[in-house]
């Protein structure tokens, strides 16, 4: 089972879509870039901790 944001269970759809429908793939910068634009900044905490997002975000 997977965990379910508001917006899904109050309108049926997704916050964020990660996925590139013309090559089939999870987009990770595009989940970042979606993110950053509903929520605000990633907290410095993530970016430092994270090698992955510390990749595509810097402080």
């Amino acid at each position: 089972m997977r965990g379910l944001s508001t917006p899904e269970l109050m309108e049926g759809k997704n916050l964020f879509n990660p996925f590139d429908r013309a090559n089939d793939q999870y987009v990770l910068p595009l989940t970042l870039t979606q993110y950053i634009g509903y929520l605000g900044p990633l907290p410095l905490e993530m970016i430092r901790e994270s090698p992955l997002v510390a990749t595509y975000v810097d402080e």
